[in-house]
């Protein structure tokens, strides 16, 4: 995910674009765990 992002933060090519385009399905288990994660320290009150 990082690389993606970082392929895509300093230079734009439509075809690295639409490379990254088709792998977004990937992220999104990773992303959705993130979510859960933090959605889980604001309910136990472990926030800063």
């Amino acid at each position: 995910m990082l690389s993606a992002r970082n392929q895509m933060a300093h230079t734009y090519d439509s075809k690295d674009a639409l490379q990254i385009y088709y792998r977004l399905s990937f992220f999104v288990p990773e992303l959705s765990n993130l979510a859960k994660k933090l959605q889980q320290e604001l309910t136990d009150g472990n926030n800063p």
